[in-house]
This record gives structure tokens, C-alpha cells and sequence, in this order.
């Protein structure tokens, strides 16, 4: 009963994610990945639809004795794992990935901006200590950062949500994972002569 319940809720929370019903639950699942966008893929989901016969299957047979007992528990285990990396990798990539954060970041840019930014006539500073920013923009973006680069108009920073930009700096653009209250991260632009800027900026 405790794998069919897990196996129907992961059912119930694919089409609630992806078509809008049950509605209260397809609201939870937007709360938790306001980032998710509906994505069917269909061999994900005839693996997970051969996958649920063959469970119902298991656990049905008769004369079930104890070895045969605990292969249907493992036969719930694989079901359930199974249909939460089937059917909500997207939607999991979506809550946990920093590739949402990484577009929106990009997506500031004007095309002149992104020529230059691809040419090295600009540049994004970051500090090297930030690792988590250095390992997502290398991973999910076309951005090369400049680690503890002074001399860059762009600075990436990591703030806490009342934090604003010091002098000769301001925000351009701010971002972060969903549910993440504590860091945010933060583009600041300077604000006039680079180099009046650099000496009162300081990482955070």
C-alpha cells in the first residue's frame, strides 16, 4: 500500500505539473519550480508506464512466501525511484539547477553587450571564492567570469536580500534558485569611471 500510494501521488504530480490537474496540487508543484516549463518526453514515460504494470504485476501473484515478499518490496523501491527520475528529472532540474538563474542572468545583456562580452572587449567579475558561480556559468552558460578581476564594468556577487549595491555601483540584475532566501546572486554595473568605481567596491 505505501508504494502503490508513493507511485500514485508521483502519477498524480506528472499530470499536475504538466496539464494543470488536480489544480491544488498543480499550484504546490509551480510554488516549489516556478522555473518549470512543461516538458514531455515520451521514453521517460514508457519506461515509467512499462514499469507500473510490471509492479502491479509483483505484487499481485499469488502464494507470495517470504522470498517472494521481499522482491516486492524491492520491486516498490525500483518503481518508486524509477517514476521520480522518470517522470520529475525536469521538473527536480528545474527546483535544484542553477540553469534557470544562469539564463535569466545572460538574458540581461543587449546584443552589443553579448558581442562584446564574447570579443573580451568587457568582462564579468567574480569573486574566486564563489565557486558555486564559477561551476554554473561554466556549465550552463556562454559566459566566461573573470576570477577577482577588478578591472571589470560587471561584477558577480553572491548578497543577502537587503544588501544593495555600494557607491559607484548598481544593480542591474538579481536572481536565485526558488525557495532560496538567505544569497542572492547579484550583477552590479558600475556606475561611471571603472577605475573610481574599484576602489570602493569589495566582494561581499
Amino acid at each position: 500500500m505505501t508504494f502503490g500510494f508513493a507511485a500514485l501521488f508521483l502519477w498524480l504530480g506528472f499530470v499536475a505539473m504538466n496539464y494543470g490537474w488536480p489544480r491544488k496540487l498543480a499550484e504546490r508543484a509551480e510554488y516549489f519550480s516556478p522555473y518549470y516549463h512543461t516538458d514531455i518526453d515520451y521514453f521517460p514515460i514508457i519506461v515509467a508506464c512499462i514499469l507500473t504494470p510490471l509492479w502491479l504485476w509483483a505484487v499481485t501473484r499469488k502464494h507470495v512466501r517470504g522470498r517472494q515478499a521481499v522482491t516486492n518490496w524491492c520491486a516498490g523501491v525500483v518503481l518508486v525511484w524509477s517514476l521520480l527520475l522518470t517522470l520529475f528529472l525536469p521538473w527536480l532540474d528545474a527546483a535544484k539547477s542553477m540553469r534557470p538563474v544562469v539564463q535569466s542572468m545572460q538574458q540581461t545583456f543587449t546584443g552589443e553587450q553579448v558581442a562584446a562580452l564574447q570579443n573580451s572587449q568587457i568582462c564579468v567579475g567574480v569573486a574566486a571564492d564563489n565557486h558555486t558561480a564559477r561551476i554554473a556559468w561554466q556549465q550552463y552558460g556562454w559566459l566566461k567570469l573573470e576570477a577577482d578581476n577588478p578591472h571589470c564594468r560587471y561584477q558577480l556577487v553572491v548578497r543577502k536580500p537587503s544588501q544593495t549595491a555600494p557607491a559607484g555601483w548598481h544593480e542591474i540584475w538579481s536572481g536565485a534558485r526558488p525557495r532560496e532566501k538567505r544569497d542572492i546572486m547579484a550583477l552590479w554595473q558600475a556606475s561611471g569611471d571603472i577605475s573610481t568605481a574599484n576602489t570602493e567596491f569589495s566582494y561581499p
